[in-house]
């Protein structure tokens, strides 16, 4: 038996289950013009990903687990901010921290930034000119009144949290190598806090951050879900262009122009397309191949949707056709 391309579009949007996450509404035959339109302009006016209440009732939950002390959240020393900051406060404000002081159930943010730095970085300009009504946290300073605070803090605290790893390395440091082995930046901060203050107790709390996020709040499945519904038509496009005689950047560019056409900023991670003999490199990103009459292509990709990665796979004869021994395995795998 041999499939069409347009029932292997309406085959494997049906068929391929936790392999591939179909728009609401579509039946093989939907383009990027027609999914529902994204309130991109609203998002683009919200000084955060998320409202600022979200972020108030993540770090609740937070304090709840730190009630006999303080936690202390560096941000990036460059470029884009960490996870923990992005979590907890939403902001990308370089070098910004956090503080949460889980005795009083406030927070305190640092960063020092500018509306004329923040407008040339896509970020909103009122995290600088009005950092409360921006981002709902109870107090802010200075990024370089932060050691004055953090001592003031500490002086009526027993345990001061932060977290001792990351689930990012970091590039700068080779804690491992015998020509380096120097500690990371958050276990030097926590090697420091514990000098400075020897009554305070220093805490890891890396755990607790990650076992928190494993639950997502109904903003972020909302998130994760338009995530799934912008790269599902994507692939669906991809599947429909794909054709012998094209080359394998064509295909990935058409990916990543149609998950940007519906919003997403940029893609969870760099498009992987294999085909041929380049099938054994699980994550091949060349995009150097001419596709050619019966190649069996595999795609890897996904689009990041208020900081919310979308990851699927799909597979499919290039020609629009199974071989017989190519539907063999594709139905081995789906099954």
């Amino acid at each position: 038996m041999t499939l069409g391309r347009r029932d292997f579009l309406r085959w494997s949007a049906g068929a391929a289950g936790t392999a591939f996450i179909a728009p609401a509404g579509l039946q093989g035959a939907a383009t990027a013009g027609r999914q529902p339109p994204l309130d991109s302009a609203a998002l683009r006016d919200m000084p955060l990903a998320f409202p600022v209440s979200e972020y108030a009732s993540r770090r609740a939950r937070f304090m709840d687990q730190i009630s006999d002390g303080i936690a202390v959240f560096l941000g990036s020393a460059s470029g884009r901010q960490n996870n923990e900051l992005r979590y907890f406060a939403g902001v990308d404000v370089p070098r910004a921290t956090l503080i949460m002081d889980g005795t009083r159930g406030e927070s305190t943010l640092f960063y020092t930034t500018s509306e004329r730095y923040l407008r040339g970085e896509n970020l909103n300009p009122l995290l600088a000119s009005d950092p409360l009504g921006a981002t709902g946290v109870e107090h802010h300073y200075p990024a370089d009144e932060f050691s004055t605070v953090l001592g003031q803090l500490v002086a009526g605290a027993r345990i001061l949290y932060t977290p001792f790893d990351s689930e990012v390395a970091e590039p700068e440091v080779s804690a491992r190598s015998e020509w380096d082995g120097r500690l990371t930046r958050r276990r030097q901060f926590a090697s420091v806090v514990q000098e400075r203050f020897p009554g305070v107790e220093v805490r890891d709390c890396s755990e607790a951050i990650w076992e928190q996020r494993r639950f997502k709040s109904a903003a972020e499945i909302e998130a994760t879900l338009q995530a799934g519904r912008i790269g599902a038509s994507a692939m669906v496009e991809v599947m429909k262009a794909g054709r012998p005689g094209m080359y394998e950047y064509e295909l990935s560019s058409l990916f990543e122009y149609v998950c940007k056409r519906q919003g997403a900023r940029e893609l969870a991670f760099n498009t992987i397309i294999s085909s041929a003999e380049n099938h054994p490199y699980l994550h091949y990103e060349q995009y150097n191949r001419l596709l050619m009459d019966g190649d069996f292509l595999v795609v890897d990709a996904g689009p990041k949707w208020q900081d919310y990665c979308m990851d699927t796979t799909i597979s499919f004869p290039i020609n629009g056709r199974f071989s017989s021994r190519q539907r063999e395995i594709y139905q081995a795998c789906l099954e």
